[in-house]
């Protein structure tokens, strides 16, 4: 009998569609609508035009910040979808890490820093049959690498 993955419902969205740009007007980064409103709360930024993009809000910086963020990086700058990159789905969504906790924390310090490649969104079937083969795949290469028992459920 298989054990019952517990799937963590998401209470907010993960992409927050908002953008937040540098007194000169680049692009540093996406933020959530929280964090955007915190700039502008804390007197640190203002609100301005998105422009033609479909984020919800932009927030320009009033101070110079230290470094440029994510500026020039398709990958982190564009629009992301809170969607389930399985089926489609909007509806009851999770966040699945594609390298599991186990191996992550494994890594070296600057891939562990803030770095959202390795998380996606799922619905909760889909997070299921994901949870499933890559407990499956984390045992194998747990067991290859002799750091568990053949016999052990791990």
């Amino acid at each position: 009998k298989k054990p019952v993955v517990y799937a963590p419902q998401r209470k907010t969205v993960l992409y927050g569609g908002c953008k937040l740009l540098s007194p000169t007007g680049l692009h540093l980064a996406n933020v959530s609508e929280a964090k955007a409103l915190w700039y502008v709360a804390q007197g640190l930024g203002v609100r301005v035009d998105p422009g033609q993009d479909s984020l919800k809000m932009a927030v320009k910086l009033n101070f110079e910040p230290k470094g440029v963020g994510h500026a020039g990086d398709d990958f982190y700058l564009q629009t992301m979808v809170n969607r389930c990159v399985g089926c489609g789905s909007l509806k009851d969504l999770v966040r699945f890490s594609i390298v599991p906790h186990v191996f992550r924390s494994q890594f070296p310090l600057r891939f562990k820093e803030h770095s959202s490649h390795d998380i996606v969104l799922l619905c909760n079937s889909c997070f299921v049959a994901a949870s499933d083969t890559s407990q499956d795949l984390r045992r194998r290469h747990l067991r290859d690498q002799g750091l568990l028992d053949s016999a052990a459920k791990g």
